[in-house]
């Protein structure tokens, strides 16, 4: 059996429409999943802070769809700079996401 056609280039799958899954911010498109995560992990009980728990939430809605996409990583770009980050759980959601599967 031979292979796929288009073998060289990585799809991902996207479990929403684009319609919801897309938010612009600063003109920029981001992966509205994923700012909700960061969103809920900030709100209500605790410091304000993302916990080493609440990033791992937030990486489970970056690789929703089994890679990082350019919208993911500008995603977690905005992420890691507008929202508290618990000093751990920021270089684990990093490195963790320096490991994961990246396309373009």
């Amino acid at each position: 059996s031979g292979g796929l056609a288009g073998d060289d280039k990585i799809e991902c799958d996207a479990p929403y429409s684009v319609a919801e899954y897309y938010e612009v911010k600063n003109g920029i498109k981001m992966d509205a999943a994923v700012l909700r995560a960061a969103e809920k992990a900030v709100e209500g009980k605790g410091d304000g802070r993302i916990s080493q728990a609440d990033a791992d939430n937030i990486l489970e809605a970056v690789l929703d769809g089994g890679c990082v996409t350019a919208i993911e990583r500008a995603t977690c770009a905005h992420i890691l700079d507008e929202f508290t980050w618990t000093e751990k759980a920021k270089s684990v959601f990093i490195r963790k996401l320096l490991l994961a599967r990246h396309v373009e």
